[in-house]
């Protein structure tokens, strides 16, 4: 188990805890994904392995590095504070160091239904991708609690979705 996380179990649907509790409980694990959309010979990473692990969790962020045959896609880091959620994309150089194209992202503007987290892209986002578009990036589990999907739009229209299927936990 990874330093910082401790087991639990998921919450059966029909209730309702906080996003941010559903995905805590899932610190220490490797999740299994897949490339929902683009489908098809379109589809990124065809063929690669995908797996999202969820490190380094505390009261305050949660780590979530998405993995592309073996090497970090980018870490998702969901942050909670007294106005609701973050999430921010980190990017890092082969070397390790920030690269420049980095911490991106958006903050939520709805309350946590359990379910669904709306991510609209912030100043800092619109400044560094340009604000003559619409960045959103979404966090969301399906009714039974199987499936945490990663998505991101563009002007309103898909542009990625990664489905991690949580039934395939693995511990660390």
């Amino acid at each position: 188990m990874l330093p910082g996380c401790s087991p639990g179990k998921l919450v059966a649907a029909g209730s309702t805890p906080s996003f941010y509790k559903q995905i805590r409980l899932l610190c220490g694990k490797r999740i299994t994904g897949e490339v929902l959309y683009p489908a098809g010979a379109e589809a990124p990473f065809r063929g690669m392995d995908i797996w999202l692990e969820v490190t380094q969790c505390n009261d305050r962020e949660i780590r979530m590095p998405i993995y592309i045959d073996h090497k970090i896609y980018r870490t998702l880091i969901l942050g909670r504070d007294e106005n609701g959620y973050s999430l921010r994309h980190e990017n890092k150089r082969p070397n390790g160091t920030q690269a420049d194209f980095s911490l991106y992202g958006g903050h939520t503007t709805e309350p946590d239904t359990g379910y669904l987290l709306v991510f609209p892209a912030d100043g800092y986002t619109k400044q560094l991708m340009g604000p003559e578009m619409n960045y959103v990036w979404s966090l969301a589990f399906d009714n039974e609690r199987t499936t945490l999907s990663y998505m991101a739009e563009v002007d309103g229209k898909l542009n990625l979705q990664l489905d991690f299927n949580l039934t395939s936990q693995v511990a660390q």
